[in-house]
């Protein structure tokens, strides 16, 4: 096994070891400042005015190089046993964690199942495979934080049982365009505009809405209206959820669903 400090180092490494020059320079300085006397008194230079700037020189200069030498050895010293101690999945490529990350907090628990999970469910568990990443330190956080897959899914929805006290908000966050993933049940808390909706319309991959039977506006058409008139390009899917009852809410849903679905290409949609 070759040894590492025989591989070439990376561009960062060298821009840092240019700094080791400085040693050079002084070494130089220490050279002046040794025949400093000798070479000052024989070029005309006054006794008393080499005095006091070479005291001026004890009074800042020293202190200052004296304070930030002894914070360079800090700092490399912490660096170096930082890298000792590094645990060797920390030293991990980022692209390798990153996936890991993905397959662990979109890992589908729910596939052996009989029947469709409450996208509540599936939320709520996503959310707590991720804050639990993040908590474990700095470096996982800083990956989680630069992948936008973590943060696609934006919208508003409800702990279980669905109260105002238990409403998560999923913010839109600055994730330099990529593409969305919409969940929203209603009844939208108050207040809730679709402003966002409209100027992200183009964003969405995805929609998904659950609604209860009695909602008040706005309505599962009221979101869909936003859409038909932003149609999003990049849509291909659309997921209606509603707690039917009787006959009549199911074929208000179902009515909506045939009526909107040439509105959109789409490559599935469902009712449930």
């Amino acid at each position: 096994m070759p040894d590492s400090s025989t591989k070439p180092a990376s561009a960062e490494i060298q821009r840092w070891e240019e700094g080791v020059a400085l040693s050079d320079t002084f070494s130089h300085y220490l050279n002046l400042s040794s025949s400093l006397k000798t070479a000052a008194l024989q070029g005309g230079s006054r006794s008393l005015h080499l005095a006091r700037r070479v005291e001026a020189a004890l009074g800042t200069l020293y202190p200052k190089l004296d304070k930030r030498i002894g914070l360079l050895w800090g700092i490399l010293s912490r660096i170096r046993n930082e890298v000792v101690n590094l645990p060797l999945l920390h030293r991990l490529p980022e692209e390798i964690l990153s996936e890991i990350f993905t397959r662990v907090v979109f890992r589908n628990i729910w596939e052996n199942q009989d029947r469709p999970i409450p996208m509540e469910d599936s939320l709520s568990e996503i959310q707590q495979r991720l804050r639990c990443l993040l908590c474990v330190c700095s470096v996982w956080r800083n990956i989680l934080l630069a992948r936008d897959v973590f943060w696609s899914t934006v919208g508003v929805y409800y702990l279980i049982p669905p109260t105002n006290w238990n409403r998560v908000y999923l913010p839109i966050r600055e994730t330099r365009g990529a593409n969305l993933h919409l969940v929203l049940a209603l009844p939208l808390p108050t207040g809730f505009g679709c402003e966002a909706l409209e100027e992200h319309a183009s964003r969405f991959r995805t929609i998904n809405i659950s609604a209860e039977y009695d909602i008040k506006r706005p309505s599962i058409k009221d979101v869909i209206d936003v859409f038909l008139k932003n149609r999003p390009p990049l849509l291909s899917e659309l997921s209606i959820s509603h707690d039917r009852l009787g006959e009549y809410a199911y074929h208000n849903v179902t009515f909506y669903a045939e009526t909107y679905r040439g509105g959109f290409e789409l490559a599935s949609y469902g009712i449930l």
